[in-house]
């Protein structure tokens, strides 16, 4: 198995996180790093299949603005960024979020299609994925 580097705020800097910028699967596929918070998607962006996010979460706020570089950044204006694509995108979306911070995306974003409870391995801990757009007999 192919052991990328996982990005997240909740745990020890990964030097190999870096990375994940624009990174290149064996498998052909590609993962892109945006800032949601700016508008429009850029055009790169034009040829994904679907789009699979993990914003930061309430916890990790501040160990994410210290890697962005952009320490003003609220959870609250990643949200309605996210809210913007998801209303206007018709690919399929998958989003994982913290419980602690699912009520505020049902409130500012379009109501998913389905929420499903999973957990993000690495950290244990339990999470709700949010799905739009998701083809009939996909779940």
């Amino acid at each position: 198995m192919n052991k990328l580097p996982y990005h997240s705020a909740l745990k020890p800097e990964d030097p190999c996180a870096a990375a994940l910028a624009k990174h290149v699967f064996s498998d052909g596929s590609v993962a892109l790093e945006w800032d949601i918070t700016t508008g429009k998607l850029p055009g790169e962006f034009g040829q994904c299949d679907c789009f699979y996010v993990e914003p930061p979460w309430r916890a990790g706020m501040k160990v994410f603005n210290q890697r962005a570089k952009s320490p003003d950044y609220i959870l609250k204006d990643v949200i309605k960024g996210i809210a913007e694509v998801v209303a206007f995108e018709q690919r399929p979306i998958v989003l994982i979020c913290g419980k602690q911070d699912s009520k505020t995306y049902m409130r500012l974003c379009p109501e998913p299609q389905q929420i499903i409870k999973t957990q993000i391995a690495f950290h244990k801990c339990d999470a709700l994925a949010f799905l739009w757009n998701i083809p009939y007999g996909w779940i």
